[in-house]
């Protein structure tokens, strides 16, 4: 059986809305355009590298980690001795590290977002984590920890649940499971 013309058009038609839609929505994952062209778009160049200094070097994130952490520049900076490649997801750079030989005990995260200069940090000393953020998405619930913590980045989220996931892993599932010798 042949197709009208007229149906392939439309087809066709359709298909190119369709192909340039997603072209539309895969080109504004990050709202922003292109986040590389951002405020510190210059340190995607270190993504991938244990070049920290670089990065703490700059002057931007330099003043915006002593606003944002004050005296606890120095604690962060101690829990990075031993330090993980720099990672990307989309804008925001995560730079993970741990006080050598005591990674459970005092670890730390930095989380740059390159495209607004955004920045976000935490500390685990002493058995305890400390976020600090100036989170602002405008929610009257602000003061709500469980609506701040939904704005914080996905690499600072689940840093802060790493113990949790690591115990996890220890643990034998507890249903549907089974060991076959």
């Amino acid at each position: 059986m042949r197709i009208p013309r007229m149906t392939n058009l439309v087809f066709l038609v359709g298909l190119v809305i369709t192909a340039a839609g997603c072209t539309t929505v895969g080109a504004n994952v990050h709202e922003l355009g292109d986040w590389k062209t951002g405020k510190l778009g210059h340190l995607s160049q270190y993504i991938g590298t244990t070049n920290y200094e670089a990065v703490f070097d700059d002057p931007f994130v330099r003043r915006a980690m002593e606003k944002l952490l004050g005296d606890n520049v120095s604690h962060l900076l101690q829990n990075m001795e031993v330090r993980s490649p720099i990672e990307s997801e989309g804008p925001e750079l995560a730079l993970w590290g741990n006080k050598a030989h005591e990674a459970h005990l005092e670890n730390a995260i930095l989380i740059i977002d390159i495209y607004d200069g955004t920045v976000h940090a935490g500390i685990f000393s002493n058995g305890r984590t400390t976020i600090f953020s100036k989170v602002d998405k405008g929610t009257a619930d602000y003061f709500d920890p469980e609506v701040v913590y939904g704005f914080l980045p996905g690499a600072l989220r689940q840093w802060v649940r790493w113990d949790e996931i690591r115990e996890l892993r220890r643990l034998a599932p507890q249903t549907n499971f089974r060991w076959v010798k």
